[in-house]
Protein backbone atom coordinates (compact mmCIF):
# COMPACT_ATOMS: atom_id res chain seq x y z
CA UNK A 1 0.00 0.00 0.00
CA UNK A 2 1.18 3.54 -0.70
CA UNK A 3 0.68 6.70 1.40
CA UNK A 4 0.92 9.65 0.37
CA UNK A 5 3.22 12.20 2.04
CA UNK A 6 1.33 13.71 3.93
CA UNK A 7 -0.55 11.43 5.51
CA UNK A 8 2.77 9.45 7.12
CA UNK A 9 1.95 12.52 10.11
CA UNK A 10 -1.45 11.41 10.79
CA UNK A 11 -0.56 7.54 10.97
CA UNK A 12 2.28 8.21 13.14
CA UNK A 13 -0.10 10.53 15.97
CA UNK A 14 -3.12 7.40 15.09
CA UNK A 15 -0.52 4.83 16.31
CA UNK A 16 1.23 6.50 19.08
CA UNK A 17 -1.86 7.55 20.77
CA UNK A 18 -3.82 3.96 20.47
CA UNK A 19 -4.71 3.63 23.83
CA UNK A 20 -5.15 -0.39 23.86
CA UNK A 21 -3.48 -2.14 20.97
CA UNK A 22 0.62 -2.39 20.40
CA UNK A 23 1.25 -0.69 17.21
CA UNK A 24 4.76 -0.46 15.67
CA UNK A 25 5.84 0.96 12.34
CA UNK A 26 9.24 -0.76 10.87
CA UNK A 27 11.42 0.51 7.92
CA UNK A 28 13.92 -2.27 6.59
CA UNK A 29 17.32 -1.97 6.58
CA UNK A 30 19.60 -3.05 3.83
CA UNK A 31 23.07 -3.96 3.41
CA UNK A 32 25.23 -2.80 0.11
CA UNK A 33 23.69 -5.41 -1.96
CA UNK A 34 19.87 -4.01 -1.10
CA UNK A 35 19.37 -7.37 0.81
CA UNK A 36 17.35 -6.70 3.95
CA UNK A 37 19.11 -7.32 7.47
CA UNK A 38 17.14 -5.59 10.19
CA UNK A 39 14.08 -3.62 10.78
CA UNK A 40 14.17 -0.28 12.69
CA UNK A 41 11.58 0.90 14.72
CA UNK A 42 10.31 4.06 12.91
CA UNK A 43 7.42 4.35 15.44
CA UNK A 44 6.34 2.36 18.40
CA UNK A 45 3.39 3.40 21.10
CA UNK A 46 3.07 2.76 25.00
CA UNK A 47 1.20 -0.26 24.40
CA UNK A 48 3.73 -2.05 22.20
CA UNK A 49 6.90 -1.00 24.53
CA UNK A 50 5.02 -2.26 28.03
CA UNK A 51 4.81 -5.46 26.06
CA UNK A 52 7.98 -5.77 25.12
CA UNK A 53 9.31 -4.46 28.44
CA UNK A 54 11.99 -2.06 26.76
CA UNK A 55 12.15 0.43 24.45
CA UNK A 56 11.61 0.07 20.75
CA UNK A 57 11.46 3.07 19.12
CA UNK A 58 14.65 4.02 17.75
CA UNK A 59 15.93 0.77 17.59
CA UNK A 60 16.71 -2.38 15.38
CA UNK A 61 14.53 -5.49 15.67
CA UNK A 62 17.30 -7.64 15.70
CA UNK A 63 18.88 -5.68 18.50
CA UNK A 64 15.99 -5.27 20.43
CA UNK A 65 15.18 -9.29 20.40
CA UNK A 66 18.55 -10.52 20.35
CA UNK A 67 18.90 -13.94 22.07
CA UNK A 68 15.14 -14.43 21.87
CA UNK A 69 12.27 -14.79 19.29
CA UNK A 70 12.81 -13.17 15.65
CA UNK A 71 10.97 -15.62 13.75
CA UNK A 72 8.85 -12.71 12.33
CA UNK A 73 12.12 -11.31 10.51
CA UNK A 74 12.00 -13.80 7.83
CA UNK A 75 7.69 -13.25 7.37
CA UNK A 76 8.66 -9.28 7.48
CA UNK A 77 11.32 -9.76 4.49
CA UNK A 78 8.85 -11.67 2.55
CA UNK A 79 6.10 -9.24 3.39
CA UNK A 80 8.34 -6.65 1.61
CA UNK A 81 9.00 -8.71 -1.10
CA UNK A 82 5.18 -9.55 -1.91
CA UNK A 83 3.37 -6.66 -0.94
CA UNK A 84 -0.03 -7.54 0.82
CA UNK A 85 -0.65 -8.35 4.35
CA UNK A 86 -0.37 -11.04 6.69
CA UNK A 87 -2.35 -12.24 9.81
CA UNK A 88 -1.39 -14.80 12.90
CA UNK A 89 -1.53 -15.55 16.68
CA UNK A 90 1.37 -15.89 18.59
CA UNK A 91 2.17 -16.57 22.57
CA UNK A 92 5.44 -14.87 24.34
CA UNK A 93 7.05 -14.14 27.26
CA UNK A 94 8.39 -10.65 28.09
CA UNK A 95 10.26 -9.49 31.13
CA UNK A 96 7.08 -8.60 33.50
CA UNK A 97 5.24 -10.46 32.05
CA UNK A 98 3.05 -13.31 34.00
CA UNK A 99 2.00 -15.08 32.17
CA UNK A 100 2.77 -15.49 28.78
CA UNK A 101 1.14 -13.49 26.44
CA UNK A 102 -1.25 -14.30 23.99
CA UNK A 103 -2.03 -12.06 20.85
CA UNK A 104 -3.34 -11.64 17.55
CA UNK A 105 -1.15 -9.72 14.72
CA UNK A 106 -1.88 -7.96 11.99
CA UNK A 107 1.27 -6.94 9.61
CA UNK A 108 0.90 -4.62 6.30
CA UNK A 109 3.31 -3.40 3.66
CA UNK A 110 3.15 0.33 3.55
CA UNK A 111 5.60 2.53 0.85
CA UNK A 112 5.79 6.26 2.17
CA UNK A 113 7.57 8.65 1.29
CA UNK A 114 9.68 6.63 -0.92
CA UNK A 115 10.56 4.31 2.06
CA UNK A 116 8.80 0.83 2.37
CA UNK A 117 7.19 0.29 6.01
CA UNK A 118 5.87 -2.32 7.55
CA UNK A 119 3.05 -1.84 10.02
CA UNK A 120 2.41 -4.22 12.61
CA UNK A 121 -0.78 -4.07 14.88
CA UNK A 122 -0.84 -6.82 18.00
CA UNK A 123 -3.70 -7.01 20.07
CA UNK A 124 -3.50 -8.77 23.41
CA UNK A 125 -6.04 -11.65 23.77
CA UNK A 126 -4.48 -13.28 26.78
CA UNK A 127 -8.12 -13.07 28.54
CA UNK A 128 -9.57 -14.32 25.72
CA UNK A 129 -7.06 -17.22 25.46
CA UNK A 130 -7.79 -18.07 29.32
CA UNK A 131 -11.65 -18.17 28.81
CA UNK A 132 -11.17 -20.01 26.04
CA UNK A 133 -8.66 -22.76 28.45
CA UNK A 134 -11.80 -22.47 31.33
CA UNK A 135 -14.04 -23.06 28.79
CA UNK A 136 -12.47 -26.00 27.32
CA UNK A 137 -11.99 -27.53 30.59
CA UNK A 138 -15.63 -26.97 31.73
CA UNK A 139 -16.26 -29.18 29.10
CA UNK A 140 -14.62 -32.00 29.07
CA UNK A 141 -13.74 -32.20 33.55
CA UNK A 142 -16.78 -32.43 36.23
CA UNK A 143 -16.89 -29.49 38.14
CA UNK A 144 -17.77 -30.28 41.33
CA UNK A 145 -14.84 -32.81 41.45
CA UNK A 146 -12.32 -31.27 38.65
CA UNK A 147 -12.19 -35.33 37.44
CA UNK A 148 -12.47 -36.11 33.98
CA UNK A 149 -16.71 -36.32 32.75
CA UNK A 150 -18.13 -38.83 30.60
CA UNK A 151 -16.73 -36.87 27.67
CA UNK A 152 -13.32 -37.20 28.25
CA UNK A 153 -13.73 -40.58 29.50
CA UNK A 154 -15.08 -41.95 26.38
CA UNK A 155 -12.53 -40.23 24.38
CA UNK A 156 -9.42 -41.37 26.22
CA UNK A 157 -11.54 -44.72 26.31
CA UNK A 158 -11.67 -45.25 22.42
CA UNK A 159 -8.42 -44.60 22.21
CA UNK A 160 -7.03 -47.33 24.41
CA UNK A 161 -9.21 -49.69 22.93
CA UNK A 162 -8.05 -48.61 19.42
CA UNK A 163 -4.33 -49.39 20.72
CA UNK A 164 -5.69 -52.50 21.34
CA UNK A 165 -5.65 -53.56 17.80
CA UNK A 166 -2.09 -52.56 17.68
CA UNK A 167 -0.34 -54.40 20.96
CA UNK A 168 -0.95 -56.91 22.79
CA UNK A 169 -1.81 -55.54 25.76
CA UNK A 170 -4.87 -55.75 28.81
CA UNK A 171 -6.95 -52.93 30.16
CA UNK A 172 -9.56 -52.60 33.13
CA UNK A 173 -12.33 -50.81 32.87
CA UNK A 174 -13.93 -50.70 36.77
CA UNK A 175 -17.37 -49.20 36.96
CA UNK A 176 -17.48 -47.26 41.17
CA UNK A 177 -20.71 -46.31 42.86
CA UNK A 178 -21.17 -45.21 46.33
CA UNK A 179 -23.53 -47.24 48.63
CA UNK A 180 -26.58 -45.57 49.56
CA UNK A 181 -25.71 -42.26 48.14
CA UNK A 182 -29.01 -41.48 48.08
CA UNK A 183 -29.95 -41.65 51.41
CA UNK A 184 -26.67 -39.99 52.58
CA UNK A 185 -27.65 -36.77 50.77
CA UNK A 186 -31.57 -37.19 51.89
CA UNK A 187 -30.77 -37.65 55.57
CA UNK A 188 -27.53 -34.91 55.72
CA UNK A 189 -28.36 -33.12 52.50
CA UNK A 190 -26.80 -32.19 49.08
CA UNK A 191 -23.62 -29.82 50.74
CA UNK A 192 -22.63 -33.12 52.92
CA UNK A 193 -23.61 -35.33 49.58
CA UNK A 194 -21.42 -33.03 47.46
CA UNK A 195 -18.35 -32.55 49.68
CA UNK A 196 -18.52 -36.74 49.96
CA UNK A 197 -18.24 -36.97 46.50
CA UNK A 198 -15.19 -34.71 46.22
CA UNK A 199 -13.84 -36.85 48.95
CA UNK A 200 -14.46 -40.08 46.93
CA UNK A 201 -13.35 -39.15 44.10
CA UNK A 202 -10.16 -37.18 45.74
CA UNK A 203 -9.50 -41.12 47.38
CA UNK A 204 -9.85 -42.64 44.34
CA UNK A 205 -7.78 -40.65 42.39
CA UNK A 206 -4.40 -40.47 44.68
CA UNK A 207 -4.81 -44.95 44.26
CA UNK A 208 -4.35 -44.81 40.72
CA UNK A 209 -1.09 -44.35 38.43
CA UNK A 210 -0.52 -41.22 37.05
CA UNK A 211 -1.34 -42.54 33.39
CA UNK A 212 -4.61 -43.99 34.64
CA UNK A 213 -7.99 -42.11 33.81
CA UNK A 214 -10.94 -41.34 36.63
CA UNK A 215 -13.97 -39.59 35.54
CA UNK A 216 -17.21 -38.99 37.30
CA UNK A 217 -20.02 -39.67 34.59
CA UNK A 218 -23.22 -38.77 36.57
CA UNK A 219 -24.48 -38.97 40.39
CA UNK A 220 -22.40 -41.01 42.67
CA UNK A 221 -20.52 -42.83 39.67
CA UNK A 222 -17.11 -43.12 38.70
CA UNK A 223 -15.28 -45.02 36.08
CA UNK A 224 -11.55 -45.35 36.22
CA UNK A 225 -9.82 -47.12 32.56
CA UNK A 226 -6.20 -48.57 33.54
CA UNK A 227 -4.42 -49.57 30.39
CA UNK A 228 -1.41 -52.00 30.23
CA UNK A 229 -2.14 -54.72 33.08
CA UNK A 230 -0.15 -57.87 33.74
CA UNK A 231 -0.92 -60.19 31.47
CA UNK A 232 -3.86 -62.64 33.05
CA UNK A 233 -4.51 -59.59 35.18
CA UNK A 234 -8.41 -59.15 36.15
CA UNK A 235 -8.60 -55.94 37.48
CA UNK A 236 -10.42 -57.55 40.68
CA UNK A 237 -6.95 -56.63 43.16
CA UNK A 238 -7.38 -53.10 41.28
CA UNK A 239 -11.11 -53.07 42.54
CA UNK A 240 -9.52 -53.90 45.84
CA UNK A 241 -7.13 -51.25 46.12
CA UNK A 242 -10.08 -48.61 44.72
CA UNK A 243 -12.67 -49.97 47.52
CA UNK A 244 -9.84 -49.86 50.28
CA UNK A 245 -8.89 -46.32 49.31
CA UNK A 246 -11.94 -44.77 50.12
CA UNK A 247 -12.44 -44.38 54.37
CA UNK A 248 -15.01 -46.34 55.37
CA UNK A 249 -16.12 -43.12 58.20
CA UNK A 250 -15.64 -39.71 56.27
CA UNK A 251 -16.04 -36.22 58.86
CA UNK A 252 -18.05 -34.30 57.28
CA UNK A 253 -19.01 -30.46 58.80
CA UNK A 254 -18.89 -32.35 62.22
CA UNK A 255 -20.71 -35.48 60.92
CA UNK A 256 -19.73 -39.02 60.59
CA UNK A 257 -20.63 -40.50 57.47
CA UNK A 258 -20.08 -44.08 56.93
CA UNK A 259 -19.48 -44.77 52.97
CA UNK A 260 -19.23 -47.74 51.06
CA UNK A 261 -17.84 -48.25 47.39
CA UNK A 262 -19.26 -51.11 45.01
CA UNK A 263 -17.21 -51.83 42.12
CA UNK A 264 -17.46 -53.70 38.93
CA UNK A 265 -15.01 -54.51 36.34
CA UNK A 266 -14.32 -56.07 33.07
CA UNK A 267 -10.80 -56.71 31.01
CA UNK A 268 -10.10 -56.43 27.73
CA UNK A 269 -7.51 -57.84 25.40
CA UNK A 270 -9.35 -57.24 22.46
CA UNK A 271 -11.28 -53.72 21.26
CA UNK A 272 -15.18 -53.63 21.52
CA UNK A 273 -17.47 -50.68 21.20
CA UNK A 274 -16.47 -48.38 24.03
CA UNK A 275 -20.56 -48.29 25.08
CA UNK A 276 -20.28 -51.90 25.44
CA UNK A 277 -16.80 -52.06 28.10
CA UNK A 278 -19.06 -49.36 29.91
CA UNK A 279 -22.11 -52.03 29.83
CA UNK A 280 -20.00 -54.72 30.80
CA UNK A 281 -18.57 -53.01 34.00
CA UNK A 282 -21.82 -51.66 34.84
CA UNK A 283 -23.22 -55.61 34.68
CA UNK A 284 -20.48 -56.32 36.90
CA UNK A 285 -21.31 -53.09 39.81
CA UNK A 286 -25.31 -54.31 39.51
CA UNK A 287 -24.19 -57.93 40.47
CA UNK A 288 -21.93 -56.38 43.22
CA UNK A 289 -24.69 -54.44 44.74
CA UNK A 290 -27.18 -57.28 44.70
CA UNK A 291 -24.69 -59.59 46.54
CA UNK A 292 -24.94 -57.01 49.31
CA UNK A 293 -22.77 -53.76 48.50
CA UNK A 294 -19.25 -53.11 49.62
CA UNK A 295 -18.61 -55.89 47.19
CA UNK A 296 -16.11 -55.93 44.23
CA UNK A 297 -17.48 -58.14 40.96
CA UNK A 298 -15.55 -59.69 37.38
CA UNK A 299 -17.79 -59.27 34.17
CA UNK A 300 -18.71 -62.85 32.73
CA UNK A 301 -20.82 -64.05 29.97
CA UNK A 302 -23.58 -65.34 32.32
CA UNK A 303 -23.55 -61.47 33.75
CA UNK A 304 -24.35 -60.77 29.67
CA UNK A 305 -26.88 -63.38 29.83
CA UNK A 306 -28.67 -62.21 33.05
CA UNK A 307 -28.69 -58.56 31.95
CA UNK A 308 -29.97 -59.05 28.28
CA UNK A 309 -32.83 -61.13 29.88
CA UNK A 310 -33.35 -58.07 32.34
CA UNK A 311 -33.27 -55.27 29.60
CA UNK A 312 -36.12 -57.54 28.21
CA UNK A 313 -37.63 -57.96 31.00
CA UNK A 314 -37.58 -54.22 31.49
CA UNK A 315 -38.54 -53.29 28.03
CA UNK A 316 -41.66 -55.57 28.35
CA UNK A 317 -42.84 -54.44 32.01
CA UNK A 318 -42.42 -50.88 30.80
CA UNK A 319 -45.98 -51.49 28.13
CA UNK A 320 -46.92 -54.68 30.16
CA UNK A 321 -49.73 -52.42 32.18
CA UNK A 322 -50.99 -50.68 28.80
CA UNK A 323 -51.59 -54.21 27.08
CA UNK A 324 -53.41 -55.50 30.13
CA UNK A 325 -50.82 -58.60 30.64
CA UNK A 326 -51.45 -58.55 34.23
CA UNK A 327 -53.40 -60.61 36.73
CA UNK A 328 -54.28 -60.93 40.36
CA UNK A 329 -54.33 -64.59 41.75
CA UNK A 330 -55.92 -64.96 45.17
CA UNK A 331 -54.31 -66.83 47.93
CA UNK A 332 -56.78 -67.88 50.97
CA UNK A 333 -55.86 -67.09 54.45
CA UNK A 334 -57.64 -69.21 57.54
CA UNK A 335 -58.91 -68.86 60.91
CA UNK A 336 -57.13 -71.77 62.62
CA UNK A 337 -60.53 -71.81 65.47
CA UNK A 338 -62.84 -72.02 62.78
CA UNK A 339 -61.56 -73.05 59.35
CA UNK A 340 -63.09 -70.47 57.95
CA UNK A 341 -61.62 -67.85 55.33
CA UNK A 342 -61.17 -65.15 56.49
CA UNK A 343 -58.84 -63.27 54.21
CA UNK A 344 -56.76 -63.80 50.37
CA UNK A 345 -53.88 -62.05 49.53
CA UNK A 346 -53.67 -60.65 46.21
CA UNK A 347 -50.81 -62.06 44.07
CA UNK A 348 -49.37 -60.30 40.92
CA UNK A 349 -48.96 -62.47 37.70
CA UNK A 350 -47.69 -61.32 34.10
CA UNK A 351 -49.50 -63.18 31.41
CA UNK A 352 -46.38 -62.87 29.06
CA UNK A 353 -47.43 -62.71 25.29
CA UNK A 354 -44.52 -65.35 24.26
CA UNK A 355 -43.36 -67.10 27.94
CA UNK A 356 -46.64 -67.77 29.58
CA UNK A 357 -48.12 -66.91 32.82
CA UNK A 358 -44.80 -65.52 34.63
CA UNK A 359 -44.54 -65.65 38.67
CA UNK A 360 -43.19 -62.97 40.53
CA UNK A 361 -40.18 -64.13 40.85
CA UNK A 362 -39.63 -63.58 37.30
CA UNK A 363 -40.16 -60.42 37.48
CA UNK A 364 -40.60 -58.57 40.12
CA UNK A 365 -37.49 -57.41 41.42
CA UNK A 366 -37.14 -55.58 38.11
CA UNK A 367 -40.45 -53.92 37.97
CA UNK A 368 -40.12 -52.86 41.88
CA UNK A 369 -36.23 -51.57 40.77
CA UNK A 370 -38.07 -49.32 38.18
CA UNK A 371 -40.42 -46.29 38.69
CA UNK A 372 -43.47 -48.42 36.88
CA UNK A 373 -43.93 -50.49 40.32
CA UNK A 374 -45.72 -47.06 41.39
CA UNK A 375 -48.69 -47.70 38.59
CA UNK A 376 -48.61 -51.13 38.41
CA UNK A 377 -49.07 -50.58 42.44
CA UNK A 378 -52.12 -48.38 41.82
CA UNK A 379 -53.81 -50.77 39.45
CA UNK A 380 -53.32 -53.66 41.78
CA UNK A 381 -54.79 -51.55 44.45
CA UNK A 382 -57.38 -50.54 42.69
CA UNK A 383 -58.25 -54.21 41.14
CA UNK A 384 -57.82 -56.11 44.70
CA UNK A 385 -60.22 -53.60 46.43
CA UNK A 386 -62.92 -54.23 43.20
CA UNK A 387 -62.72 -58.06 43.26
CA UNK A 388 -63.30 -58.32 47.19
CA UNK A 389 -66.41 -55.58 46.89
CA UNK A 390 -67.72 -58.60 45.45
CA UNK A 391 -67.27 -61.40 48.18
CA UNK A 392 -70.08 -60.07 50.32
CA UNK A 393 -72.46 -61.43 47.96
CA UNK A 394 -70.94 -64.83 47.71
CA UNK A 395 -71.37 -65.23 51.67
CA UNK A 396 -67.82 -64.15 52.11
CA UNK A 397 -66.50 -60.62 54.05
CA UNK A 398 -63.08 -61.67 53.76
CA UNK A 399 -60.13 -59.29 53.82
CA UNK A 400 -58.21 -58.77 50.80
CA UNK A 401 -54.70 -58.23 51.59
CA UNK A 402 -52.30 -55.81 48.92
CA UNK A 403 -48.73 -56.07 49.08
CA UNK A 404 -46.70 -53.16 49.25
CA UNK A 405 -43.59 -52.29 47.29
CA UNK A 406 -40.55 -49.89 49.40
CA UNK A 407 -41.47 -47.20 46.68
CA UNK A 408 -45.16 -47.21 47.01
CA UNK A 409 -44.53 -46.61 50.93
CA UNK A 410 -42.32 -43.56 49.91
CA UNK A 411 -44.89 -42.28 47.60
CA UNK A 412 -46.67 -39.18 48.99
CA UNK A 413 -49.95 -40.70 46.73
CA UNK A 414 -50.01 -43.77 48.19
CA UNK A 415 -52.77 -42.49 50.92
CA UNK A 416 -54.46 -40.85 48.39
CA UNK A 417 -54.48 -43.87 46.23
CA UNK A 418 -56.50 -46.04 48.42
CA UNK A 419 -58.32 -43.40 49.75
CA UNK A 420 -59.40 -43.35 45.81
CA UNK A 421 -59.43 -46.99 45.65
CA UNK A 422 -61.91 -47.74 48.52
CA UNK A 423 -64.13 -44.76 47.10
CA UNK A 424 -64.17 -46.51 43.75
CA UNK A 425 -65.06 -49.68 44.85
CA UNK A 426 -67.46 -49.80 47.49
CA UNK A 427 -65.13 -51.95 49.58
CA UNK A 428 -65.41 -51.08 53.23
CA UNK A 429 -61.81 -49.89 54.49
CA UNK A 430 -61.49 -52.46 57.25
CA UNK A 431 -61.52 -55.30 54.68
CA UNK A 432 -57.92 -54.29 52.95
CA UNK A 433 -54.65 -54.93 54.01
CA UNK A 434 -51.96 -53.74 53.11
CA UNK A 435 -48.41 -55.83 53.47
CA UNK A 436 -45.29 -54.16 54.19
CA UNK A 437 -41.87 -55.81 55.13
CA UNK A 438 -39.74 -54.80 58.11
CA UNK A 439 -37.04 -54.08 55.24
CA UNK A 440 -38.94 -51.39 53.28
CA UNK A 441 -39.81 -49.54 55.98
CA UNK A 442 -36.25 -49.06 58.08
CA UNK A 443 -34.75 -46.86 54.86
CA UNK A 444 -37.10 -44.44 55.81
CA UNK A 445 -38.78 -45.27 59.11
CA UNK A 446 -40.19 -42.04 60.26
CA UNK A 447 -41.61 -41.45 56.43
CA UNK A 448 -42.95 -44.74 56.62
CA UNK A 449 -44.64 -43.94 60.45
CA UNK A 450 -46.29 -41.13 59.19
CA UNK A 451 -47.40 -42.80 55.58
CA UNK A 452 -48.90 -45.95 57.64
CA UNK A 453 -51.00 -43.89 59.93
CA UNK A 454 -52.42 -41.68 57.84
CA UNK A 455 -53.70 -44.96 55.98
CA UNK A 456 -54.38 -46.27 59.34
CA UNK A 457 -56.62 -43.66 59.65
CA UNK A 458 -58.82 -44.65 57.06
CA UNK A 459 -60.27 -47.75 59.02
CA UNK A 460 -57.22 -50.07 56.37
CA UNK A 461 -55.17 -52.33 58.35
CA UNK A 462 -51.54 -53.12 57.85
CA UNK A 463 -49.64 -56.14 58.30
CA UNK A 464 -45.97 -56.66 58.92
CA UNK A 465 -45.07 -59.19 56.84
CA UNK A 466 -41.57 -62.03 57.00
CA UNK A 467 -41.63 -60.92 60.63
CA UNK A 468 -38.42 -61.97 62.28
CA UNK A 469 -36.33 -62.27 58.93
CA UNK A 470 -33.39 -60.39 60.36
CA UNK A 471 -34.22 -56.36 61.30
CA UNK A 472 -36.92 -56.86 63.80
CA UNK A 473 -36.25 -54.39 67.07
CA UNK A 474 -39.15 -53.88 69.63
CA UNK A 475 -38.57 -50.29 69.65
CA UNK A 476 -39.76 -49.20 66.37
CA UNK A 477 -42.25 -52.81 66.18
CA UNK A 478 -43.98 -50.34 68.94
CA UNK A 479 -44.01 -47.56 66.54
CA UNK A 480 -45.14 -49.30 63.65
CA UNK A 481 -49.42 -48.68 63.15
CA UNK A 482 -49.57 -52.60 62.60
CA UNK A 483 -52.66 -54.71 63.26
CA UNK A 484 -51.24 -58.38 62.91
CA UNK A 485 -47.61 -59.75 62.30
CA UNK A 486 -46.77 -62.38 59.57
CA UNK A 487 -44.38 -64.89 60.48
CA UNK A 488 -41.05 -65.74 58.42
CA UNK A 489 -42.17 -68.78 56.58
CA UNK A 490 -38.46 -70.22 57.37
CA UNK A 491 -39.59 -70.98 61.44
CA UNK A 492 -42.34 -73.40 59.63
CA UNK A 493 -39.49 -75.32 57.89
CA UNK A 494 -38.98 -77.22 61.22
CA UNK A 495 -41.20 -76.60 63.61
CA UNK A 496 -42.05 -79.86 64.67
CA UNK A 497 -38.29 -81.13 65.09
CA UNK A 498 -37.01 -77.79 66.38
CA UNK A 499 -37.41 -76.42 70.07
CA UNK A 500 -35.32 -73.14 69.12
CA UNK A 501 -38.02 -72.71 66.14
CA UNK A 502 -40.93 -73.63 68.54
CA UNK A 503 -39.60 -71.08 71.36
CA UNK A 504 -39.14 -68.69 68.50
CA UNK A 505 -43.08 -68.76 67.45
CA UNK A 506 -44.69 -69.06 71.19
CA UNK A 507 -42.33 -65.85 71.68
CA UNK A 508 -44.00 -64.07 68.52
CA UNK A 509 -47.11 -65.11 69.54
CA UNK A 510 -47.04 -63.84 72.64
CA UNK A 511 -45.44 -60.51 72.04
CA UNK A 512 -47.57 -60.14 69.02
CA UNK A 513 -50.87 -60.79 71.14
CA UNK A 514 -49.43 -58.79 74.17
CA UNK A 515 -49.59 -55.42 71.49
CA UNK A 516 -53.04 -56.57 70.02
CA UNK A 517 -52.16 -58.13 66.91
CA UNK A 518 -53.07 -60.55 65.23
CA UNK A 519 -50.28 -63.42 64.08
CA UNK A 520 -50.31 -65.26 60.74
CA UNK A 521 -48.68 -68.17 60.24
CA UNK A 522 -47.71 -68.51 56.32
CA UNK A 523 -46.29 -71.11 53.99
CA UNK A 524 -48.04 -74.37 55.95
CA UNK A 525 -47.50 -77.25 53.66
CA UNK A 526 -48.44 -80.18 55.77
CA UNK A 527 -50.77 -81.24 58.38
CA UNK A 528 -48.42 -81.59 61.22
CA UNK A 529 -46.88 -78.08 60.88
CA UNK A 530 -51.06 -76.67 60.89
CA UNK A 531 -51.74 -78.70 64.20
CA UNK A 532 -48.26 -77.15 65.92
CA UNK A 533 -49.07 -73.58 64.92
CA UNK A 534 -52.31 -74.15 66.39
CA UNK A 535 -51.13 -75.54 69.46
CA UNK A 536 -48.56 -72.39 70.02
CA UNK A 537 -51.27 -70.69 69.52
CA UNK A 538 -51.24 -68.92 66.14
CA UNK A 539 -54.71 -67.65 64.61
CA UNK A 540 -54.88 -67.68 60.90
CA UNK A 541 -52.51 -69.14 58.64
CA UNK A 542 -51.51 -69.30 55.15
CA UNK A 543 -49.99 -71.65 52.31
CA UNK A 544 -50.31 -74.31 49.70
CA UNK A 545 -51.64 -76.68 52.30
CA UNK A 546 -54.47 -74.39 52.58
CA UNK A 547 -54.82 -73.53 49.35
CA UNK A 548 -52.55 -72.68 46.29
CA UNK A 549 -52.67 -68.95 44.25
CA UNK A 550 -55.65 -69.14 41.97
CA UNK A 551 -57.67 -66.85 39.43
CA UNK A 552 -59.80 -64.18 40.68
CA UNK A 553 -62.71 -66.62 38.71
CA UNK A 554 -61.68 -69.65 40.71
CA UNK A 555 -61.27 -68.06 43.95
CA UNK A 556 -64.46 -66.81 44.02
CA UNK A 557 -65.85 -70.40 42.96
CA UNK A 558 -64.27 -71.36 46.34
CA UNK A 559 -66.11 -68.63 48.35
CA UNK A 560 -69.33 -69.72 47.01
CA UNK A 561 -68.90 -73.20 47.50
CA UNK A 562 -67.86 -72.67 50.86
CA UNK A 563 -70.84 -70.18 51.53
CA UNK A 564 -73.08 -71.32 54.76
CA UNK A 565 -75.73 -73.37 53.30
CA UNK A 566 -74.42 -73.42 50.18
CA UNK A 567 -73.95 -76.93 48.42
CA UNK A 568 -70.07 -77.76 47.17
CA UNK A 569 -70.83 -81.39 45.75
CA UNK A 570 -74.86 -81.46 45.46
CA UNK A 571 -74.66 -83.58 48.72
CA UNK A 572 -74.88 -81.17 51.66
CA UNK A 573 -73.00 -77.73 52.68
CA UNK A 574 -69.17 -77.22 51.74
CA UNK A 575 -67.04 -77.62 54.23
CA UNK A 576 -64.37 -74.38 54.80
CA UNK A 577 -61.38 -74.28 53.24
CA UNK A 578 -58.57 -75.75 55.53
CA UNK A 579 -56.76 -78.38 52.84
CA UNK A 580 -55.90 -78.37 49.66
Amino acid sequence: MVVPPDAVRALADALLEHPEDALTVLSAVRDGSGRVVDFHYELANGAAERNAGKALQGRRMLEVWAGQDTSLFVPMVELLRDGGEMRFEYEASYPGADPAIAGRAYSSYVRAAGTEHVVQQFRDITELRRAQGLLHTQALHDPLTGLANRRLLLDHLEQALARLERRSSTLAVLYCDVDRFKQINDTFGHGVGDRLLQLVGSSLHAALRPADTIARIGGDEFVVLCEDLEPGATGLDLAERLRSAVPAICRIAGTDVHVGVSVGVTTLTEPVPADRALSEADTALYAAKQDGRRQSRLFSDTMREQSLHRYRTEAGLAVALERGEFELHHQPKVDLASGVVTGAEALLRWRHPTDGLLLPGAFLDVLEDSAGILDVGDWVLREACAEAAGWPRLGSTAVVQVNLAARQIASPHLVGQVRAALARSGLAAERLELEITEGQVLTDLPGAVWTLEEVRALGVRVALDDFGSGYSSLAWLQRLPVTSLKLDRTFLADLNGSRSNSAIVRAVVDLGHALGLQVVGEGVEDEAQLRALRALGVDEVQGFHLGRPVPAAEFRERLRRAAPGARGDGRGPAAPVTGG
